[in-house]
């Protein structure tokens, strides 16, 4: 998966106006099977979009706004294997507040309706209801308190099946133990809206990790998270266990 965005903003006032693109491209390996192997390149595709924002400063530190989102989603095979034309157009309605407390707390928040269009005639659309925010707050020097929510639509690849509307909700904590270490946790809870009448996926996770840097600009990520998920329906029931080694670059 590799994403770009580019984000601009115009300030006339106390008001301001905001274009921001997008673009995501998404390709899948072959499924695996013991010794067959599936393709899943009839699921590669790439999403771009353009989100107009505006809104006006109430005061310096609340800013409120209304955002329209259209997109389209191209994929590579414009038929799947199952015969269905998947691509479509995408567009959503948010509005929310842009919040900038200084280094105690900032951030945004929205709530809107999403839409995902698609081309065949056969399929409905994929829509609900749009919650994102990402809040930053720092209730003492040393220590990050992260809260985060994000909505995407999810693709289907069973035959007569759209797709569903995926929610999740992260809270982390971040600590400087050391000028050269960090410790950080993170609850997840996520809510998975299937569009096909097979009910509600619900997940929740947490994880622990550090982060040791050799120097200012490079560190060292550790980490390891737990998740499952519990679903009305038995088979889509996981337990995982994960381990993340990484480097962070900064300048």
């Amino acid at each position: 998966e590799l994403d770009g965005t580019l984000d601009l903003r115009h300030e006339f006032g106390k008001f301001f106006g905001d274009v921001k693109g997008k673009v995501n491209r998404t390709t899948y390996g072959n499924a695996e099977f013991g010794n067959i192997a599936v393709s899943q390149k009839d699921r590669d595709n790439t999403f771009a979009s353009i989100a107009l924002r505006g809104g006006f400063e109430m005061s310096p530190a609340i800013k409120p706004f209304v955002e329209v989102e259209f997109g389209k989603l191209i994929y590579d095979e414009k038929v799947d294997f199952g015969g269905y034309r998947r691509s479509g157009v995408r567009s959503g309605l948010r509005g929310g507040v842009e919040i900038d407390f200084g280094e105690k707390m900032s951030g945004e928040f929205a709530l809107g309706y999403l839409r995902q269009g698609i081309d065949d005639d056969r399929l409905q659309a994929v829509e609900g209801l749009s919650a994102d925010a990402a809040i930053k707050w720092s209730p003492q020097r040393g220590t990050d308190v992260d809260i985060g929510l994000l909505t995407r639509v999810e693709g289907a690849t069973a035959p007569g099946e759209s797709g569903s509307v995926y929610y999740e909700g992260t809270v982390g904590i971040k600590r400087q133990v050391r000028a050269n270490l960090d410790f950080n946790a993170k609850l997840i809870a996520s809510l998975r809206d299937n569009k096909d009448d097979t009910g509600l996926d619900k997940g929740f996770g947490a994880e622990i990790g550090a982060t040791y840097w050799f120097n200012r600009f490079v560190g060292l990520d550790v980490s390891a998270r737990h998740q499952l998920v519990r679903s009305d329906v038995e088979s889509r029931n996981t337990d995982e266990t994960s381990v993340y080694v990484g480097v962070t670059l900064q300048r």
